[in-house]
């Protein structure tokens, strides 16, 4: 399939770093650009990340209906509009990879460490986890050393817990009310 049907579509604008979105797209033109770009190689993550953030703020809850649709990974989505929302386009650099993005991408780090981060991981031809232990040292301060770690064996029920204990700060509703919803969801999951 080649790229150039979508890159030259005066709708929106397709660059090394991004989508750009000019005019409205219909529910079967943004159908069409996230089935694509999901199949691509080239500008394919971006435009993955870019076509998922458009669809949800443009369809509602429709954005839900398209995505079941497709058969993605529910957390492949999560994750990938986490970094969306979190790198917009002007803060990205071309020719950095989406992982080391996404080792930038947590709220704790400002726009201009992200960008300052990124181009020094490209100028020293970091690995992502190069990038990751420099942030990380950074954050602990001078002379300091990372404290011994253990993995923590995690259950489905201690997740749901943390998924609870996160959810509680964001929204309105008590941990059982939430508990109440995730067992519907995960009901009609298991149903499907």
């Amino acid at each position: 399939m080649s790229i150039s049907r979508f890159t030259d579509n005066p709708k929106y604008e397709v660059t090394p770093t991004g989508v750009v979105f000019h005019e409205e797209l219909t529910y079967d033109e943004i159908k069409e650009f996230l089935s694509t770009h999901w199949n691509l190689e080239q500008y394919s993550k971006w435009g993955q990340i870019d076509g998922l953030m458009y669809a949800k703020k443009r369809l509602g809850d429709a954005f839900y209906q398209l995505i079941d649709s497709f058969h993605y990974h529910h957390t492949t989505v999560i994750n990938l509009l986490w970094i969306g929302r979190n790198l917009p386009p002007h803060l990205r650099v071309e020719g950095v990879s989406i992982s080391h993005h996404q080792a930038v991408a947590p709220e704790h780090i400002s726009d201009e460490d992200k960008v300052a981060w990124l181009h020094q991981a490209q100028d020293l031809r970091w690995s992502r986890e190069e990038l990751r232990r420099a942030i990380k040292q950074a954050a602990l301060g001078e002379g300091e050393e990372e404290e011994e770690t253990f993995p923590v064996p995690i259950t489905p029920a201690s997740m749901a817990w943390m998924v609870l204990d996160w959810l509680d700060e964001k929204i309105d509703y008590t941990k059982d009310e939430l508990r109440d919803v995730l067992k519907q969801y995960l009901k009609t999951l298991e149903e499907e």
